[in-house]
């Protein structure tokens, strides 16, 4: 979960759960790790340089590290599956390494553009702020300066996924580059390979296939009012996080924590309509954060796309949701 806090009073920040001033100051993100521990990044009110902080689950507060580079108040912070922390800065992306305190730079050369490529050599971004990690270990990137999104793999190879650059006039959904953003606050993932993105007045979603569509809100109608899809309002919700199957959002301009539903009425099965199905399955072996497509087939040599999907580990299971219902093949093509 990413959000912008209040920042410190001065470089004293160690202390237990209210004893520590979180106040006199500006801007920050919020993140949680695998170890349940919350880091920010927060600046005092005199403007030295950003520390991070953590607050472990004893509610004590601490400076984890503090001037690390480029680290700054609109930098974007997430975790990998290895406990390492990610963050924007300096036209750049950081690794942090929490263990021995090592920072390596993974993304963009230094300089404002706009380049695909791998490295910190080859590759260029412009003013990236919002970050988010998936279960493949691809960093997500909102690159404001070109409104767009992109995605880094543990390569560190760089490529633009979804934004067409249009940020100062529309916001559209579609696939890829035919969406348009203008503006994220934050930005998380849940475990499907799905990322979502806060922006102001809506809540957005990107699937694996790059299919980016507004979930709740609408783009320029700020307000409140709870409804489905398009019929709520956010006022500035500026972070948020998946968890136990909802969206939570933090509607700072309400003043509100908000969550989004997908099964708002669940319906109980009775006993006497429960039915015992059989369902193939495939189990792949390879490339994890690599985009696959199952493909189905009657007689091995017609196939049809069942669905795409992202490999988050290998091997992977993968269960068709349909019955068998006579001879089906089945294969897992990569993606390009």
């Amino acid at each position: 979960m990413e959000n912008h806090l209040c920042q410190v009073h001065s470089p004293d920040f160690n202390g237990y759960g209210t004893n520590v001033s979180l106040a006199w100051g500006s801007g920050g993100s919020l993140a949680i790790d695998h170890a349940n521990t919350l880091w920010l990044v927060l600046v005092n009110g005199y403007g030295s340089f950003p520390y991070l902080l953590t607050i472990g689950t004893n509610s004590y507060v601490s400076i984890e590290n503090g001037g690390l580079t480029n680290l700054g108040t609109s930098s974007g912070i997430c975790f990998d599956s290895a406990n390492n922390l990610y963050y924007s800065g300096g036209n750049r992306i950081y690794r942090y390494h929490p263990n021995n305190g090592s920072v390596e730079a993974i993304a963009g050369n230094g300089t404002p553009g706009n380049f695909d490529g791998q490295g910190p050599i080859f590759s260029q971004l412009n003013n990236p702020t919002a970050l988010a990690c998936d279960q493949a270990d691809n960093i997500y990137v909102w690159d404001s300066g070109n409104a767009t999104i992109r995605r880094i793999d543990q390569d560190q190879n760089i490529t633009t996924i979804a934004g067409n650059g249009s940020y100062y006039y529309s916001s559209t959904d579609g696939v890829g580059t035919n969406a348009s953003f203008s503006g994220i606050s934050s930005m998380f993932s849940d475990n499907a390979g799905n990322i979502y993105f806060v922006c102001g007045s809506c809540i957005r979603k990107m699937d694996a296939q790059t299919n980016v569509v507004t979930l709740a809100g609408t783009f320029y109608q700020y307000g409140y009012a709870n409804g489905a899809g398009y019929l709520a309002r956010f006022n500035n919700a500026m972070g948020g996080c998946f968890s136990q199957g909802m969206i939570f959002v933090a509607d700072s301009g309400n003043n509100r924590i908000r969550n989004i539903t997908f099964n708002a009425q669940p319906q109980v099965v009775a006993p006497a309509s429960l039915q015992l199905n059989t369902y193939p399955g495939l189990r792949i072996t390879g490339t994890v954060g690599r985009t696959y497509q199952i493909q189905t087939s009657p007689d091995l040599n017609t196939w049809t796309t069942k669905t795409t999907l992202l490999l988050t580990a290998s091997p992977y299971l993968w269960i068709d949701q349909n019955a068998v219902n006579g001879n089906n093949f089945y294969r897992a093509v990569m993606l390009p």
